[in-house]
């Protein structure tokens, strides 16, 4: 009886440790993806974003059947 409940402490504690371990590494790959930079666009997307498109017909205009 005595085996039987320490044996099924150690099961216990095995499944928290992995528990465990599975949260931290979740917690470092959040810490890793806030730590890199977001990608800066090329010279000619930034250009872009800045460019005036009203009275530019939208692209989807192009490609409805008529």
């Amino acid at each position: 009886m005595k085996v039987l409940k320490e044996e099924s402490m150690a099961l216990a504690a095995v499944n928290m440790n992995a528990i465990e371990a599975k949260e931290s590494r979740e917690q470092k790959v959040a810490n890793t993806a806030d730590k890199k930079r977001k990608a800066k666009g090329s010279h000619g997307v930034e250009q872009l974003k800045k460019a005036n498109t009203k009275g530019m017909s939208k692209l989807s205009s192009f490609f409805q059947k008529k």
